[in-house]
């Protein structure tokens, strides 16, 4: 009971917002929202995690027809990371290069797979796209 009286008396410090104020909140949000770019697509499906904990990643048709792409975590290779001490951003530069290479490596498997798959078992088709956020 203290801790929420405490609670109650710090908001009761805090400086009341009026209509005004939120409704220009608001507005500003929605004008970010309109000026931002438009979202990038992609033709990778959103991953499902049939055995939990075995780091496998599988990419399922979105036509819904059976097929599916496993992607095991624990086959990935990191790759070489350099670091020199007397540069302290190089490791940090060292593992986002690693990871923006092995992200592009990843992501050209999963669509060269479904790709794949579309012209074999569905010729003729538009491989259907969402939203990459």
């Amino acid at each position: 009971m203290a801790d929420e009286l405490d609670v109650e008396a710090m908001m009761a410090l805090l400086p009341k917002r009026s209509t005004a104020e939120d409704f220009a909140e608001i507005m500003a949000a929605r004008q970010r929202a309109q000026d931002a770019p438009p979202a990038e697509l992609t033709i990778i499906p959103m991953p499902e995690y049939r055995k939990p904990l075995s780091g496998v990643a599988c990419y399922p048709c979105a036509l819904g027809c059976g097929w599916v792409h496993e992607e095991d975590a624990s086959t990935w290779q990191l790759g070489p990371v350099v670091f020199r001490p007397e540069d302290p951003d190089s490791l940090a530069r060292s593992l986002t290069e690693n990871a923006e290479r092995r992200g592009a490596e990843l992501r050209e498997r999963i669509e060269s797979a479904i790709r794949e798959h579309f012209t074999a078992a569905h010729p003729g088709l538009d491989i259907p796209t969402r939203s990459a956020w």
